[in-house]
């Protein structure tokens, strides 16, 4: 599938991004891909509202995609996380069986979790019984207009340790006994 900036024949389309969570927290390095045009003004904006990022961070960072470490490390990371994602879906289907139904499998570094067998618009209190048992989800209320949306959850696994996935589905299914 192409993305949103290959399909922009009008060079409307700005892509902003960071190597926040791809390589570290501590460097604030962001990147723009603009279309020609505006390659200046956003130059002269970027003095304007924020004239100094550290040299040093970029010479490093810049080196480090020259030498083909971030390369290297992306398809290490797709890897590890991809084992993750499986070993957590693997226990997820091992704990509930068929009661429940998986979103995103490809998506990098969380799943959605449905469970059709508790009423619609119980996600809040899903999160909250997850919480109890020391599972964190997220809620699916801030990305949805539905009145009454599936009884749903983002399930985080991108710093969980790729043993625990075992663990987490079963606290999370003596979390959810009481929804059932």
């Amino acid at each position: 599938m192409e993305s949103l900036l290959q399909l922009d024949r009008s060079q409307r389309v700005i892509h902003l991004g960071t190597f926040h969570r791809l390589l570290f927290p501590v460097p604030r390095l962001a990147f723009l891909v603009v279309p020609e045009r505006l390659v200046e003004p956003i130059r002269r904006a970027k003095m304007v509202a924020d004239g100094f990022t550290p040299v040093v961070d970029q010479e490093v960072l810049a080196e480090f995609i020259e030498l083909g470490a971030l390369e290297r490390y992306m398809r290490r990371a797709r890897r590890r996380n991809a084992a993750k994602g499986e070993a957590l879906v693997s226990a997820l289907r091992a704990e509930f069986c068929d009661a429940i139904t998986i979103t995103g499998e490809a998506a990098g570094l969380h799943l959605m979790v449905s469970f059709p067998t508790i009423r619609p618009n119980r996600g809040n209190e899903i999160v909250q019984a997850a919480a109890t048992f020391g599972v964190r989800v997220g809620s699916l209320a801030p990305f949805t207009t539905a009145r009454r949306p599936p009884s749903a959850v983002l399930l985080f696994y991108g710093a969980v340790d790729q043993g625990a996935m075992p663990e987490i589905a079963r606290l999370l299914a003596r979390a959810l006994k009481p929804l059932v």
